[in-house]
């Protein structure tokens, strides 16, 4: 059974809230922006509206929404690296999280996948990423090596 974030009990909490969340507490849309934060944090109600509203209060917000080392409540992975895996960066978010906690390399994977299961929209939105990557490599990929077979048919042509 998953336990619930509190706001005020997690010394390792920064009240920093996701960046879709932000746009809709800029907007005024307050309550969307605190479902999106409890969704994306896994922080309980409460704690999700005390750190919408603490964004609200901020009137230069100039704080970065992701700053390395930041720590995510009591998932124990950092900010940084929740960026990464939003971004389909695995590997990126892998290295972030070695760097912050000193773990290994097979235990920072499952520790990120054990993530990405209890949080489905950060998994969703690293599957979205990741997929986009695949299909501009393979893309590439296939100009490439049409490319070179125009090449080799340009030489094939010309020589005999």
């Amino acid at each position: 059974m998953r336990t619930q974030k509190k706001l005020s009990s997690d010394p390792n909490f920064a009240p920093g809230i996701p960046d879709e969340a932000r746009e809709y507490a800029d907007r005024g849309e307050k309550i969307e922006a605190i479902k999106i934060t409890r969704e994306g944090t896994g922080l309980d109600l409460k704690a999700a509206k005390d750190a919408v509203e603490h964004y609200l209060r901020n009137s230069n917000n100039e704080s970065s929404p992701v700053r390395p080392g930041e720590f995510l409540g009591a998932s124990g992975i950092p900010r940084d690296a929740i960026a990464a895996l939003e971004k389909g960066q695995l590997i990126e978010a892998i290295r972030r999280l070695r760097a912050a906690t000193g773990l290994g390399m097979k235990d920072s994977k499952e520790k990120l996948e054990r993530y990405l299961e209890h949080y489905p929209i950060v998994n969703s939105r690293y599957r979205s990423a990741s997929a986009g990557r695949s299909r501009k490599l393979l893309s590439r990929t296939v100009l490439v090596l049409l490319a070179l077979g125009l090449v080799a048919v340009g030489y094939l042509y010309s020589s005999g």
